[in-house]
C-alpha cells in the first residue's frame, strides 16, 4: 500500500481520537449538567499556554499536567461557584454566561501573552516505522493516550461508586438530594472535572498547533459539532461523532500548514543598521554605509542551514509526515551549498529540491515565488503532490509552508 495513504489514514486515527478528548471536557458539562460552556476552547487555550509556561522556564513538558491541573481546577471552581450554580437548568442563561467568561479569558490571554503565535517543541521529536511507514512518535503516542483517556472515563463513570452518584444526579436531582446525595457538591465536581479536561486537551495538542488567544474558538466548535451529531451522554455518540467531525475535517487541501520563529538575539548577523525613525540618515551614517545589508557569511551559513531544516522538519511532524513523502521542496534560493546542506540533514537527495540560483542568483525575499512559478512551468508540480517550501531572512527570522498542489498542469485537461 502506498506509504501516503498509510499516512493519511493513521492522521484520521489521530484527528479522531484527539477530537474526542478535546470534546470529552465538553461532554461531561453538557451531557451531564446541562450547562453549554461555551468557554470550553478557552480552557483548551488555558492548558496550551501552561505548557508554553513550562517550556519558558525551562521545565519537563510533563510538568505542564499538574500545572494546567491546579489553574484550570481553581478557575472551574471559581466559575462553577460564581457564575454557573444560580444559573443551573436555565441552559440559555449559562450559555450568554459563558459566552462572557470566553471573551475575558480571551482578552486576559491577550494582555498576558500578546495576539502573536507561541510555538512550543514538541516533547517526543523523531519518527518510528509504522504500518510500512514513517510517522511521528507524538502523535502515534497522542492516539494512545486518547483511547486511554476516554477508556478509563467510561470505567470509571460506569463502575465507580462515585459514577453511580452522578448516573443518580443526573436521572432525579431530587431524589438524589433525598437519599442523602450531595447534589450541589457533585456537580461542582462534575464541572471542574469538565474545564480539567479542556485543560489537559490544550496540553496535547500545543506542541502541534499555534498556540495565540484565538485558538480556542475552532476547538469549541468543533467539539459542539462532535456533540450535536453524536448526541449526547454516550460514549458511542462522542466516537462518531468525532469520526464524522474529524474524518471531514481532513488536512491537505490546498494550504496544508505554517510554521514560524524568529532569533532576535542574532539580529546583527544579516540587517542593515542605518535607516528608520531608530536610525535616521544622517551624512555621517550614509559615508560608512549604514544603509547596506551587513552580513556576517560564516555565522549566517550556519544558521541558515539549522533553522530551515528545523522549520522543515516542525511543520512535517506537526502534520505527521515523513521527510520522504514530500514531493518536491522549494528551498529560499541563497546558495547551493545551504541547500545541499539542507538535503543532507532530511536524507533527501538533491534532485527532490527544486534550485533555480544558478539562474538568479539569491533574489531574497523573491526566491521561493520565482522557484514555485518555475516548477509549475517546468512541469515539477502535478495535483495531489505535497510541496514543502522553507527559508529564512534578516531578523532573524525563519518559516516553512506546506501545500498539496491543487492546480493542473498547464495544458491539462481541467
Amino acid at each position: 500500500m502506498d506509504p501516503l495513504i498509510v499516512t493519511q489514514a493513521i492522521n484520521v486515527v489521530y484527528a479522531v481520537s484527539t477530537l474526542a478528548v478535546l470534546a470529552l471536557g465538553l461532554a461531561v458539562i453538557f451531557g451531564l449538567l446541562g450547562v453549554l460552556n461555551i468557554a470550553h476552547g478557552e480552557f483548551i487555550m488555558i492548558g496550551a499556554y501552561c505548557a508554553y509556561i513550562t517550556q519558558s522556564w525551562g521545565w519537563p513538558y510533563l510538568a505542564a499536567l499538574p500545572l494546567t491541573l491546579a489553574v484550570c481546577g481553581l478557575l472551574g471552581a471559581a466559575v462553577e461557584w460564581i457564575m454557573i450554580r444560580p444559573l443551573y437548568r436555565r441552559p440559555f442563561d449559562t450559555l450568554v454566561a459563558t459566552w462572557g467568561l470566553s471573551l475575558l479569558l480571551r482578552k486576559m490571554a491577550e494582555a498576558m501573552f500578546g495576539l502573536g503565535f507561541r510555538s512550543i517543541n514538541i516533547p517526543l521529536p523523531g519518527t518510528v516505522k509504522f504500518l510500512r511507514t514513517e510517522y511521528p512518535i507524538y502523535r502515534l503516542l497522542l492516539i494512545a493516550i486518547s483511547l486511554v483517556v476516554v477508556t478509563a472515563l467510561v470505567i470509571w463513570y460506569g463502575r465507580s461508586r462515585t459514577g453511580s452518584r452522578i448516573r443518580a444526579m443526573v436521572s432525579n436531582p431530587e431524589l438524589a438530594q433525598a437519599q442523602g446525595i450531595s447534589v450541589r457538591r457533585l456537580a461542582a465536581g462534575t464541572f471542574i472535572v469538565g474545564t480539567c479536561l479542556a485543560g489537559l486537551g490544550g496540553v496535547m495538542v500545543a506542541p502541534l498547533v499555534p498556540v495565540q488567544p484565538f485558538m480556542g474558538l475552532d476547538y469549541v466548535l468543533r467539539a459542539f459539532f462532535v456533540l450535536i451529531v453524536g448526541g449526547l451522554g454516550s460514549v458511542p455518540g462522542l466516537l462518531s461523532g468525532a469520526a464524522v467531525i474529524g474524518a471531514s475535517s481532513r488536512p491537505g487541501i490546498g494550504l496544508v500548514g505554517t510554521r514560524l520563529g524568529t532569533l532576535g538575539e542574532s539580529t546583527e548577523l544579516l540587517h542593515i543598521p542605518g535607516g528608520g525613525s531608530r536610525a535616521p540618515s544622517t551624512p555621517k551614517s550614509i559615508a560608512r554605509g549604514d544603509h547596506f545589508i551587513k552580513m556576517k557569511g560564516k555565522e549566517v551559513f550556519k544558521l541558515a542551514v539549522r533553522l530551515m531544516e528545523e522549520a522543515a522538519r516542525d511543520i512535517l511532524e506537526q502534520h505527521g509526515l515523513a521527510a520522504n513523502q514530500i514531493g518536491l521542496v522549494i528551498p529560499h534560493q541563497a546558495n547551493l551549498r545551504i541547500i545541499e546542506a539542507i538535503a543532507q540533514y532530511l536524507e533527501l537527495p538533491v534532485d527532490r529540491f527544486f534550485v533555480n540560483v544558478d539562474r538568479y542568483g539569491n533574489t531574497s525575499s523573491g526566491s521561493i515565488p520565482l522557484a514555485l512559478a518555475d516548477a509549475a512551468a517546468d512541469g515539477r508540480l502535478q495535483p495531489g503532490k505535497l510541496v514543502l517550501m522553507t527559508g529564512m531572512g534578516a531578523g532573524l527570522t525563519w518559516g516553512s509552508a506546506l501545500i498539496e498542489w491543487t492546480h493542473p498542469q498547464e495544458g491539462a485537461s481541467e
